[in-house]
């Protein structure tokens, strides 16, 4: 009966093209990222240089956009610093949590828009999807109890998107919120950090190449995949606009642009939706 089992999946490749959410253990010298998901293109690698959830902000968004890190100065000196010191690493340190909403393709070619919640105290990560300005579809993942959980809302019945149908969905969950749960292992998504002694270079950096469009940068090579991750900030308004990926076998970059980021969320995106019904009794259903 699974609506789409895929949800796994996508989420999956949605996290890993934000590079501060991974999808294993660890957090040392950077999380897992490369994947591109969502909106941003491709050149060659050049560059110019609650559920298990904290519930501690009683479900209020007090997160502050990026852009109250203020303007940055353009004359970048190339320098080297550590995460903890460095801007992306002082905002997104500050408790711990992470938000970034972007555009990107569903299952690769259907438009959507992805919402990623990530609590680095906890690790637990919710990745919400977004049809036609439905939000139809999330993926939880509890590492208290250690469970993940595959979230599907009562809207996506509303939706007239082909790609989903919901016609064979059991009459007892029509109409519902509900989901499907699954034990959580090594490779069920966690949120992570560079660790605070992570090497920082800050530098200029021009995306696409010879666009001339350039970004205050912040670079650092993933210690896990050892691929180049650059931290892209516009110098008038100090938005974190977007993370470019270098992979380290190919050198193609590609770039992930963000329409909101945010240090902080409602505790209520890292909860099951009240009265939503365990389904895996339904799962084999036809």
């Amino acid at each position: 009966m699974r609506l789409s089992k895929r949800i796994a999946a996508v989420a999956l490749a949605a996290v890993m093209a934000v590079s501060m959410l991974t999808a294993c253990g660890g957090g040392g010298g950077g999380s897992t990222g490369g994947s591109n998901s969502g909106n941003g293109g491709s050149n060659n690698g050049n560059n110019s240089s609650n559920v298990g959830g904290d519930t501690t902000d009683n479900g209020k968004d007090d997160g502050k956009n990026d852009t109250t890190l203020g303007p940055i100065d353009t004359n970048v000196v190339a320098k080297k610093t550590t995460w903890k010191d460095s801007r992306t690493g002082k905002f997104f340190g500050a408790n711990g949590k992470i938000y970034v909403k972007y555009k990107g393709l569903y299952d690769g070619s259907i438009p959507a828009v992805f919402e990623m919640a990530g609590n680095t105290k906890t690790k637990d990560v919710y990745v919400g999807v977004t049809v036609d300005g439905i939000k139809c579809m999330g993926m939880l993942t509890d590492w208290k109890n250690n469970k993940e959980y595959e979230i599907f809302y009562k809207e996506i019945f509303n939706l007239k998107n082909d790609a989903f149908d919901t016609s064979k969905v059991p009459a007892e969950l029509q109409g519902k919120d509900f989901y499907f749960e699954d034990n959580a292992d090594q490779y069920t998504l966690r949120a992570t950090l560079p660790s605070d002694n992570t090497e920082v270079e800050i530098c200029t950096y021009e995306y696409p190449q010879n666009s001339g469009k350039k970004y205050y940068g912040e670079k650092l090579v993933n210690s896990d995949s050892g691929d180049v991750q650059i931290y892209c900030y516009n110098f008038t308004s100090g938005k974190l606009e977007m993370v470019v990926t270098i992979n380290h076998l190919n050198q193609q970059a590609n770039a992930q642009v963000y329409e909101e980021v945010k240090n902080n969320f409602s505790d209520s995106l890292m909860k099951l939706p009240n009265g939503a019904i365990k389904a895996n009794d339904f799962d084999d259903a036809e």
